[in-house]
């Protein structure tokens, strides 16, 4: 028994590190998959964010360019009413619509970059943060075998050091214990 009993931590010991090994791989392969999702998630709304963005920002664009037609048409008629030609303040009030369209528009632009910036950097965040959660599932598998080898090789060890029982289960006779 004495020669076994050397080998027992180190076996419980390597099928320690193997499970412990085993595991953490696996740990790590399934974050590494959970991640992957996680960003790929991520680019797709802000995709969609950054298209939803575009829209409104179309729309918008509309709006500002039949308003100021609205203002315009407005302004012709009046002219035409009043027996008057566009020059003079007419086409002053006129260039200043046309004017004020043209910023609305430059405003509006500005508006959706600044939008479409905010998205890019929220997804560089994003994708920032969980790269960082990524793991190389070989160092993880090493770095559980290692911890499950020590656990195993303190387990073999205890086992090792426990006091052998003697056998009980022999049955004596009356005469060999009290020879006459």
């Amino acid at each position: 028994m004495g020669a076994e009993a050397a080998y027992v931590p180190l076996i419980i010991g390597a099928v320690a590190a193997a499970a412990g090994g085993a595991v953490t791989y696996e740990q790590a392969r399934k974050q590494n998959a959970a991640v992957k999702t996680s960003a790929r998630l991520a680019r797709e709304a802000a995709a969609y964010q950054t298209k939803q963005v575009g829209k409104a920002a179309s729309l918008e664009q509309q709006k500002n360019r039949a308003r100021a037609q609205q203002v315009i048409g407005r302004l012709r008629v009046a002219a035409a009413e009043s027996g008057l030609s566009e020059d003079g303040s007419f086409l002053s009030l006129i260039n200043q619509a046309d004017y004020d369209a043209t910023m609305n528009s430059k405003i509006i632009e500005e508006n959706r970059n600044a939008q479409v910036a905010r998205v890019s950097s929220g997804l560089t965040a994003d994708l920032t943060s969980l790269t960082s959660r990524l793991q190389d599932p070989i160092l993880s598998a090493f770095s559980g075998g290692l911890s499950g080898a020590q656990t195993g090789i303190s387990i073999g060890r205890s086992i090792s050091a426990t006091p052998t029982v003697p056998d009980t289960t022999q049955t004596v006779s009356y005469s060999t214990m009290y020879p006459q």
